[in-house]
């Protein structure tokens, strides 16, 4: 199957960076579950540096590279753009929402429970409802105008007015998630050049990477998303402190993909079952971001139930984001063996 994905008319180089960003999107979660209760309530996860590493650009990129691949999809016409991304995306999303309520819905007190399948459902796994939204905005202004400085427009006129919607109506992670999908996407509409390196530029990597470390020292707690949202507007007034925030947070951000990206060329000095590998990750990376997420949550609950503390260390996060990572590839690996499975769980790929 590894090499099959290799052999796709794809630019290898994004199938390898997506591999590797999916990974660290469990990498990241395992550190903040990995320990049990005691540390991942008290939220001491934000001042992980390899965490802060992480999460200065792993989904922003994982996004700007979906707009990217996009702009290719976006050549159909929108009715089976559509059609095909909720099929792709949408089934699956529904699948794992489904599995997530039955498993823990149940452990819940009434009143918790139904607000907990109405989040879950609503926006349980927060990229997929992001992903959908992006294409639906982008394809849907592509029909209204083919000219691509007059999409250009009318896409950063909508990215500019969400950072004026309150967090609590626009999911603040869709706000920012649309600038790194526009990006990628724009980046291939007026450039149309590889958002990979070809080849490996020395003395540029070890500047970005200087750079890298410098911004992920930088990196406060106020920075995360999640932490410190986008909105503009603060007690009734427009907040400079937030859109200092937001402007580094994206500064950030190109810094540090950047590094990522400069990286990637790398990989062909790899074995290459290693490199297919994590092209099969990529392959699987809608699966693995949401089996992941329920397999750490069964491993985080279980900890807790047990009142087991791990001490800190940098070497449990990561065997369990392999073993995690392993456990979802199996799964998925069976799935896509068997048709209905295959278009639950990986949306027919």
């Amino acid at each position: 199957m590894t090499e099959t994905i290799q052999k796709k008319n794809r630019d290898v180089s994004l199938d390898v960076a997506k591999g590797v960003l999916i990974f660290l999107v469990v990498w990241g979660h395992s550190i903040q579950f990995g320990f049990g209760y005691g540390y991942g309530e008290a939220g001491k996860y934000w001042y992980d540096y390899i965490y802060r590493a992480i999460y200065t650009f792993h989904m922003p990129l994982f996004m700007a590279i979906s707009g990217y691949l996009f702009y290719y999809s976006n050549k159909k016409p929108f009715k089976e753009v559509m059609i095909s991304r909720l099929k792709s995306i949408g089934i699956p999303y529904l699948t794992y929402c489904t599995i997530t309520v039955l498993l823990f819905a149940p452990l819940m007190r009434m009143g918790g429970a139904e607000s907990f399948i109405i989040d879950t459902y609503a926006n349980g796994y927060w990229f997929l409802t992001s992903v959908l939204l992006n294409c639906f905005i982008v394809s849907l202004i592509t029909v209204l105008s083919k000219n691509k400085w007059i999409i250009t427009t009318l896409l950063l006129l909508i990215n500019f007015s969400f950072f004026f919607v309150d967090d609590n109506y626009l999911y603040y992670t869709h706000n920012y998630m649309f600038t790194c999908f526009i990006v990628g996407y724009l980046y291939n509409l007026h450039l149309q050049k590889p958002m990979s390196f070809n080849k490996t530029h020395k003395k540029m990597t070890v500047l970005i990477l200087i750079a890298y470390l410098i911004c992920v020292f930088l990196f406060e707690k106020e920075m995360f998303i999640y932490w410190g949202g986008v909105h503009l507007i603060r007690n009734g007034e427009f907040s400079f402190h937030q859109l200092g925030i937001d402007t580094l947070r994206c500064l950030i951000g190109i810094v540090a993909s950047s590094c990522f990206m400069c990286l990637i060329p790398y990989h062909k000095y790899l074995n290459d079952k290693v490199r297919g590998y994590i092209i099969m990750l990529s392959h699987y990376s809608i699966g693995i971001y949401c089996l992941s997420n329920i397999i750490l949550t069964i491993y985080y609950k279980s900890l807790g139930n047990l009142g087991i503390e791990i001490p800190f260390n940098y070497i449990t996060p990561a065997i369990l984001a392999i073993v995690v990572v392993i456990i979802s590839c199996v799964i998925l690996r069976f799935c896509e063996k068997r048709k209905l499975l295959n278009l639950l769980f990986l949306g027919g790929r």
